[in-house]
């Protein structure tokens, strides 16, 4: 394309009909120095004619048409975080340290991709070798109130006049349990109680120790409050609100940070009498709980603190992420909006359109779901959910049953609108692995115990136009974790 005159912005056509042709239609009312690449990025594509030669030389026309879904180039990794759910422990070898996360921010191994935007652990603080890599890459640590519990004497914690007395290889906790509000089986019922001081001065030590772009922004709230079965997970929206506005709300308040609601789990809803027939429902519940408290004297409760809605959601298929989070339209936003409606007064469309999506878990654990075809579908490989991430994965056909990736979850997340931030469960853990209700997979982390990405963990270190699936660490070398 030698005479090609390339415009990644305006639409260009340049047609000899005269030598007075106007100035602002020739080859300089182009922006120079854009190139076609830059083009195809936006969705946009050159074509090239050359017109009637009767009043002077041929003439190249250059136009701009939106590029097919096909034609365009996958899009660049930028919204992926990494997330270890034994982001630290006592017992040497039990949880992510940098030999695990180093490959995400390392440019020799980074291909189209931006590598690890963010880190959370489920816990307050980090361990100082986890802090100093973060620094250096630039990767934002997101501290969470995971459960009912603060860990007190954790790596990077400050110290505690409550763990004085405990061994070091002992975990100090205090709690938030409200007996009156919290299941039988909640651990803490009897204490020792968490004041809102301890909240605040865990996270306040953290956010010290870290500095530039790997400092605090955001303050995530609990870890699948819905699940029924996991006892020190499971909250009613009550009583998770009752915790939310005595001290998380408070606590992000002092610190000046944004909130992350408790997390929205797909498929928990099983586990409850309203059942799954919409989307969010739990959540739900909990923002009429807050709205509620809006006006209580001594610690009123507002949902508007809260920037950004954490999910779960374990499946790869690309019209799972489509169908329930496009941008206003998705069974998600359709639903909450259903169920929320004019409560208090309150507009909720617009509350609900407002808040970003950060995927907080995903992992194709849960693909066979919903198709019943847990009985009959092959165990995933590595390189099969690398394949199922990036697009590349085949139909899967069984009888009557089918199933499609489409171009697969990674660049279903990163297309959306809706969803700012994602990050795959786990990016490394010990142990043994199994899915519980879900399809049993070979592994679902991202590196094996040297730090080596396996196939799946290159769809996210290397980007959705260089992964080659039959690369990456070796499968049978990555022992099964236990979620």
């Amino acid at each position: 394309m030698t005479h090609a005159v390339f415009c990644s912005v305006w639409l260009v056509h340049l047609v000899a009909f005269s030598s007075a042709f106007p100035a602002e239609y020739s080859e300089a009312a182009c922006p120079s120095g854009l190139e076609e690449d830059a083009a195809r990025g936006s969705g946009l594509i050159q074509t090239e004619t050359t017109v009637g030669k009767s009043r002077g030389p041929a003439t190249l026309v250059v136009s701009k048409k939106k590029a097919s879904p096909e034609e365009r180039p996958p899009p660049r990794v930028r919204k992926m975080g990494l997330a270890c759910s034994n982001g630290y422990a006592f017992q040497p070898g039990s949880g992510c340290t940098v030999t695990h996360l180093q490959a995400f921010t390392d440019p020799a191994q980074l291909g189209n991709s931006d590598g690890a935007q963010f880190y959370y652990n489920y816990q307050l603080s980090v361990p100082a070798s986890v802090q100093q890599w973060m620094i250096s890459h630039d990767v934002e640590f997101v501290p969470m109130v995971g459960w009912r519990h603060i860990w007190l004497n954790a790596p990077g914690a400050p110290s505690h006049d409550a763990c004085q007395h405990v061994p070091a290889n002992v975990e100090c906790r205090c709690y938030f349990t409200d007996a009156a509000l919290a299941p039988q089986s909640a651990p803490g019922r009897s204490g020792p109680m968490c004041s809102l001081r301890d909240l605040v001065d865990t996270v306040r030590e953290t956010m010290s120790t870290l500095s530039g772009k790997a400092k605090p922004r955001y303050l995530m709230g609990f870890n699948e409050p819905e699940d029924s079965r996991a006892k020190h997970k499971n909250m009613s929206p009550h009583e998770a609100v009752e915790y939310w506005r005595r001290f998380v709300q408070p606590a992000a308040v002092e610190l000046d940070l944004a909130l992350v609601s408790p997390t929205v789990s797909e498929g928990l809803c099983k586990q409850h009498e309203y059942g799954c027939q919409l989307k969010g429902t739990w959540y739900a519940n909990f923002l009429k709980a807050c709205w509620d408290q809006r006006e209580d004297q001594e610690f009123p409760c507002d949902v508007e603190k809260i920037a950004a809605v954490s999910v779960h959601l374990h499946q790869c298929m690309e019209d799972t992420w489509t169908r329930l989070f496009s941008q206003g339209t998705g069974q998600f936003f359709r639903d909450m909006k259903q169920q929320m409606q004019a409560y208090g007064g309150k507009d909720w469309d617009a509350f609900i359109d407002s808040r970003k999506i950060w995927v907080t878990e995903f992992s194709c654990n849960d693909d066979s779901l919903g198709y019943g075809a847990l009985d009959s579908m092959p165990l995933a490989s590595s390189a099969d959910m690398c394949r199922q991430l990036t697009g590349q994965a085949e139909t899967w056909k069984a009888g009557k049953k089918s199933q499609s990736w489409g171009k697969g979850a990674v660049h279903a997340l990163e297309d959306l609108e809706s969803i700012t931030r994602y990050a795959w469960r786990n990016t490394w853990a010990p142990g043994k692995s199994s899915a519980g209700a879900s399809a049993m997979l070979s592994h679902d982390r991202l590196v094996d115990d040297a730090g080596r990405p396996f196939s799946h963990g290159l769809a996210m270190l290397q980007g959705l136009d260089q992964v080659n699936c039959s690369q990456g660490a070796h499968a049978a070398s990555a022992p099964l974790l236990q979620l």
